[in-house]
């Protein structure tokens, strides 16, 4: 449990979930309540009343799983609260020189496409579109058959 604490602490944001049949929170709880947090009271459709106005004042969100209800507000809050989180107008810092040279690949490969896709060069276009995308997904992990067989053949001695 603690583990799981801290890593909330550390969280940039953090749904707390509840039912809304069990809304006592003890101090766990309270102390999860923060700046970064969205109150999420499940089952909101089993409410009978207004709830407690020690919550609405709270970041909160009633919804209900079952009838579903509120996701679409649910998930609103969790873009309003994120998007500001991670859009920097600052420069970006590319620290690994694999991800600088296939991020300049991948640049020159998409203005390459710009240019045969306003002369309608479609075909060779779409493969400018294809190595695009083939050296993003270096960075991010995507790993294509073709390049595992050639670092195996290349970098294994394979018998009859």
């Amino acid at each position: 449990m603690k583990l799981s604490l801290n890593r909330a602490e550390e969280a940039d944001l953090k749904l707390v979930v509840v039912d809304a049949k069990n809304l006592d929170f003890s101090d766990v709880l309270k102390g999860l309540l923060d700046q970064n947090a969205i109150l999420v009271i499940n089952k909101s459709d089993l409410l009978k009343g207004d709830i407690n106005p020690e919550i609405k004042k709270l970041n909160h969100v009633l919804i209900s799983i079952k009838e579903n209800l509120n996701i679409d507000e649910l998930i609103s809050k969790i873009k309003d609260n994120l998007k500001n989180k991670f859009i920097t107008s600052d420069d970006i810092l590319i620290t690994r020189e694999r991800h600088r040279q296939h991020l300049k690949q991948s640049l020159e490969h998409l203005n390459s496409f710009n240019k045969k896709n306003e002369v309608e060069d479609f075909d060779k276009a779409a493969e400018d579109l294809r190595l695009a995308t083939r050296h993003l997904g270096m960075i991010v992990g995507k790993v294509e058959v073709e390049e595992i067989l050639g670092s195996i053949f290349n970098d294994f001695c394979i018998g009859k």
